[in-house]
């Protein structure tokens, strides 16, 4: 079975939505650089058991990100530390209790780094 990265995604240049879940590869870091295309706008991940950290470098060029959905991702430690695409206009996050607290509106140690952000719900 071919590895994510060998599907080749970053070539698929009017891809605008990608769902990853467990059900495909077990991943500790995603997205890894130049693996999707920067057309996404829409990014979810869903059920990812071990991912611990999102990558600032996969994200970085995303440069058409609007919408980030972390659901189910119980060993997600945090966001990037660098941040998240200055275009994001809607960060929603349930069920990863490592970082619920970190980015609570305004209470969260690391709240700071998605205020920006003009849509957020973290549950």
């Amino acid at each position: 079975m071919a590895t994510i990265e060998e599907w080749g995604l970053f070539k698929l240049k009017s891809l605008k939505q990608f769902s990853l879940s467990d059900d495909f590869e077990i991943f500790e870091s995603f997205p890894e650089e130049s693996m999707l295309p920067s057309t996404i706008n829409s990014l979810e991940l869903t059920n990812c058991s071990n991912l611990r950290k999102i990558n600032y470098k996969g994200l970085l060029h995303l440069t058409s990100l609007e919408s980030l959905y972390i659901e189910d991702c119980p060993c997600l430690e945090s966001l990037p530390e660098e941040g998240l695409p200055s275009s994001l206009s809607t960060l929603s996050i349930h069920d990863c209790p490592l970082i619920k607290q970190l980015y609570q509106k305004e209470q969260g140690k690391r709240w700071h780094t998605i205020s920006h952000i003009p849509s957020v719900t973290i549950s």
